[in-house]
């Protein structure tokens, strides 16, 4: 299962486990204001989401920059590092990351790492169309790329706005 998850990329079949954490997602619409609000739940897989012929170009691209790396110092251990800091500078579209919206704030999980970040700590959501840019700053700020945190959202941009939008405006 971890092999057909995290290094077939392609497969047009999900494990079972990958089809639930899908289906977690639900919608902000059908929550009201004067009832508790559930948490928002989905994951992003830019790799499995994007094009076939973008990500293999891409896993081309970072296979080729080792190698050639790896010739050109005459050094398998250049050509290891170089694959290892190239995938690690791209993990946010190799590798799935999870996210989750409650009445506190936004969690973002990947690579083991959770990072919670409070509705306070936000001004102002902008709707893009693969997703959702939080800034701390109420205008367009040029600090936005720096402080900001976009979610990554695809297929439910338009309700992670919708709920994203209503936490900012009770903070």
């Amino acid at each position: 299962d971890f092999f057909a998850y995290f290094l077939w990329p392609f497969k047009e079949s999900r494990s079972p486990k990958a089809t639930e954490a899908k289906n977690l997602f639900i919608p902000a619409r059908r929550f009201q204001h004067d009832t508790p609000m559930c948490p928002i739940t989905w994951t992003s897989h830019p790799l499995r989401d994007e094009s076939r012929l973008k990500s293999a170009l891409l896993i081309a691209i970072i296979l080729g920059v080792s190698l050639a790396v790896g010739f050109s110092f005459e050094s398998f251990p250049f050509a290891i590092l170089t694959l290892c800091v190239l995938s690690a500078s791209v993990s946010r579209y190799l590798l799935p990351t999870h996210y989750a919206l409650d009445a506190e704030g936004v969690t973002i999980s990947h690579m083991g790492m959770r990072k919670v970040h409070l509705w306070t700590h936000f001004r102002r959501a902008d709707r893009h169309p693969d997703g959702v840019f939080l800034s701390p700053f109420a205008r367009s700020h040029r600090l936005d790329t720096f402080r900001g945190h976009f979610l990554r959202a695809d297929s439910c941009a338009d309700e992670v706005y919708d709920a994203v939008r209503s936490f900012i405006a009770e903070n």
